[in-house]
């Protein structure tokens, strides 16, 4: 089990999170969270 890494975003800030990560999200603003499919790029 790795450590949580606590990361605060900036309004309109963006974060690109890995494919096999796993990440709880919180916040007291609306937020839009976009799920795409990994690429893959070999």
């Amino acid at each position: 089990m790795s450590r949580s890494r606590p990361y605060r975003l900036k309004s309109a800030e963006s974060l690109l999170i890995p494919a096999d990560e796993v990440v709880t999200v919180s916040g007291s603003e609306d937020m839009v969270i976009t799920l795409q499919p990994e690429t893959d790029t070999k």
